[in-house]
């Protein structure tokens, strides 16, 4: 499976219609989007805390109303090297707007899954303005809903529709219990899907009677090859059962 992550972040600056379009036309398998909501309580497709990562303008997106967000650039800061090492900024002279969740949804097709990776808090008035575009486009059951923070499975139980990854809290516990008690427990929920950074370097500390034993956690399958080293850009995921 070929997951375009934020739509495909080295080729087009990351979660805009640019990058989005690019995905589709190279058949990717599914979309992974990044949400944050605007002042005005609009789903914005954006990743970073501080809107100067990725644009020409600077504070939280949640300090901008959706008006305010459509006179930034998504691509000011996205550069292209050219095989001399020449560095260039492509579209500083040819803006590339912030979506909306609404236009991207009206530009994906109904048979390409999405995965919106909820960023920002609090999460109770994000989960509201997500839901509402997802039933006004009968998505529910092409969307699976991704928060590294538990407040977004939290605020999206109220939505019996919305299909959760369970907290990457609870993940991280059932993959220590792997390493140091050869152990998995399962799933809170048997349908939750389940998501776990591939490359980042976690320390686990077991607690013993007489002392403590520290290691890194590192989990192999039966070939010997690595499934968790945990740093992240490439999520794997997967139904828990």
């Amino acid at each position: 499976m070929i997951v375009a992550h934020r739509g495909g972040a080295a080729d087009f600056p990351e979660n805009t219609l640019l990058a989005i379009d690019n995905a589709l036309r190279n058949n990717v398998d599914m979309l992974w989007l990044t949400v944050q909501l605007s002042s005005d309580d609009v789903p914005v497709l954006y990743r970073p805390t501080d809107l100067s990562a990725n644009t020409q303008g600077s504070g939280a997106v949640a300090g901008q109303t959706w008006a305010q967000l459509q006179q930034l650039n998504a691509g000011w800061q996205f550069t292209q090297t050219a095989a001399d090492g020449q560095v260039t900024y492509p579209y500083r002279t040819q803006a590339v707007l912030l979506p909306s969740l609404q236009q991207a949804m009206a530009v994906i097709p109904a048979t390409t899954p999405i995965i919106l990776d909820m960023k920002a808090l609090p999460a109770a008035p994000q989960a509201k303005g997500v839901a509402r575009v997802l039933e006004q486009n009968h998505a529910w059951n092409r969307v699976l809903i991704y928060s590294t923070d538990a407040s977004y499975q939290q605020a999206f139980t109220q939505y019996p529709q919305a299909r959760l990854f369970e907290s990457r809290g609870d993940t991280r516990d059932r993959l220590a219990s792997i390493a140091l008690a050869h152990s998995c427990n399962p799933a809170s929920q048997a349908d939750s899907w389940v998501a776990f950074e591939y490359q980042r370097k976690d320390e686990l500390v077991e607690n013993f009677t007489l002392g403590a034993l520290t290691g890194e956690c590192q989990t192999v399958d039966a070939r010997g090859h690595r499934l968790l080293s945990i740093q992240g850009q490439v999520e794997h995921f997967g139904d828990w059962g």
